[in-house]
């Protein structure tokens, strides 16, 4: 049995491209279009209000669609290895919940 490693990042004190909080992890779960779950948190990403709203992992505007088909939760392998979920940076907007871009980071 292979244990379970659960990594991921909460930022309080600002990214890289200012004072924004973030939360990185791998996606456990997706609801098409719509949420993302990193870290227990189930974030809506459907509508950043930053422009571009996602961005894949070479920092290019991609569309929500492309965003969520891109994603995914985690899954076993055909040797029965797990394969964790797609790694995922939500940057929120200042001193609220409101998430302000998405990206892909794998």
């Amino acid at each position: 049995i292979s244990p379970t490693v659960k990594a991921g990042e909460i930022d309080v004190d600002g990214c890289s491209n200012g004072e924004r909080h973030f939360i990185q992890a791998p996606v456990e779960a997706e609801t098409p279009e719509t949420t993302i779950t990193l870290l227990s948190f189930v974030l809506n990403v459907s509508n950043p209000t930053h422009f571009p709203q996602w961005v894949n992992i070479d920092d290019d505007p991609i569309s929500r669609k492309t965003f969520f088909d891109t994603v995914t939760a985690p899954t076993t392998n055909a040797a029965g290895v797990p394969v964790p979920g797609t790694l995922v940076k939500v940057i929120f907007n200042d001193g609220t919940n409101s998430v302000r871009q998405a990206e892909i980071e794998d």
